[in-house]
């Protein structure tokens, strides 16, 4: 028995379950996970609180993004930082505020 892998993973981000819907500046489309997460540092003697956007995609559907794209989720605006495949047919979109 094959695994279809593909679609396990459309499954996964689909928008009606808790994936999100992702416009690409050319106004094409594409799902994923969404996290801003949240997370404390200490630096030396000082600590600080921060989030960091996050989307899990598809590999093949972010294919076309690159570093500096703009994505529009939930209708805020953020732009790629760093794309980081995991070789497994999933990909972590780093992002920071587009606005």
């Amino acid at each position: 028995m094959t695994i279809d892998f593909d679609a396990d993973l459309d499954e996964m981000f689909d928008s009606d379950d808790h994936g999100v819907v992702v416009t690409k500046s050319d106004a094409s489309t594409f799902e994923g996970i969404f996290n801003n997460e949240f997370y404390a540092q200490d630096v030396g003697s000082v600590g600080f609180d921060s989030n960091e956007q996050a989307l899990y995609a598809a590999t093949s559907s972010v294919s076309g993004v690159s570093k500096g794209d703009k994505l529009t989720i939930e209708s805020i605006d953020y732009i790629v930082a760093s794309l980081e495949p995991d070789g497994t047919g999933m990909t972590r979109l780093v992002l920071h505020d587009g606005s």
